[in-house]
């Protein structure tokens, strides 16, 4: 039997992709010399994106193309379909925790980065500088995530994928805001790389694991707390508003396959450091006003497939005047 004219249906629901694009003329046409030559197993080069169980079953349909019998008849409209069932891997574990010392302090504050760095307005850290006794470098959010595929599926390996949106981000001198850095206002963006956690240096992504293993990572945003700029302009406020979306993605074994979200942390973090200055080099610093983090707990299932056009590393380096 000869069958042309195919034209697939999508499914509602944007739940099939494929190569991240849903097109009605995708779809391969297969001859059968035999009618009750149906049963054979077809390979259909589609991801199923919005199942969170191995006991759901799916379908794909086709519709709408014409069909010549061995007696010359033709039959139109026809509609054909072909049912499966879906493997998935399971996500074990996804949480993440922010900065935490003992005796507790505020996760945001002023203080080093690392050690034997100057005082910036951080999410994390490390208090003193590394002076205090049992308060060394924290992160300011860690996460930790595990997951499992089925035998079918086989292994794979799982990352994270980051995406920032900077909604505040201004230094201020005398109570009047003077600069903004670029990202600010410019909504969603990739933060740092994809997946999450290139090295900038080496180009090695040191966040991604085997399927089955555990995965750590860490973020800590801070700000650089400059008194004045090369122009001479000089600051004495700095404010810092971010959130976040931190995705679990997992990618199967295969030259051909790809990322795949399995679930999301919401999360982000504000602070406001001022310069308290009292007449003297020797005792005027920055200071904490307010800050804290929002967010973060446990991860949500989904299945979303972020889409964005600029990386955030490109434009959280340069302020621009407001």
């Amino acid at each position: 039997m000869n069958a042309t004219n195919l034209l697939w249906s999508k499914p509602t629901g944007g739940g099939y992709v494929k190569n991240y694009v849903t097109n009605d003329n995708e779809g391969i046409v297969v001859k059968h010399n035999d009618p009750y030559d149906y049963q054979r197993w077809l390979q259909f080069d589609y991801y199923y994106t919005n199942k969170f169980t191995s006991t759901d079953i799916g379908s794909i349909s086709c519709g709408g193309f014409t069909l010549t019998d061995p007696n010359g008849i033709v039959h139109l409209n026809l509609v054909a379909s072909t049912a499966f069932f879906i493997e998935t891997p399971t996500v074990t574990s996804f949480s993440s925790v922010f900065a935490s010392w003992d005796p507790a302090e505020n996760a945001v504050g002023v203080r080093p980065l690392f050690a034997g760095m100057p005082d910036a307005l951080v999410l994390g850290g490390t208090p003193g500088g590394g002076s205090i006794s049992n308060k060394g470098f924290s992160p300011g959010i860690t996460w930790t995530a595990n997951v499992t595929a089925p035998p079918v599926i086989g292994g794979g390996e799982i990352a994270y994928n980051q995406q920032v949106c900077v909604d505040d981000w201004r230094r201020f001198y005398d109570g009047e805001p003077l600069q903004r850095i670029k990202a600010m206002g410019m909504g969603v963006m990739l933060d740092l790389s994809f997946p999450y956690g290139r090295n900038p240096v080496t180009g090695i992504n040191e966040f991604i694991k085997p399927v089955g293993t555990t995965l750590v990572s860490w973020d800590t945003p801070s700000v650089g707390l400059a008194r004045f700029n090369e122009d001479g302009q000089f600051f004495d406020k700095y404010t810092r508003k971010d959130t976040f979306k931190t995705y679990l993605i997992y990618q199967p074994e295969g030259t051909s396959t790809i990322w795949v979200t399995l679930s999301v942390i919401s999360w982000g973090w504000s602070g406001t450091a001022v310069y308290n200055n009292t007449g003297s080099l020797m005792t005027s610093k920055w200071e904490l006003d307010t800050g804290s983090p929002t967010g973060g707990g446990n991860g949500t299932l989904t299945s979303f497939l972020p889409e964005w056009d600029k990386c955030a590393e490109e434009y959280i380096k340069k302020y621009v005047d407001i």
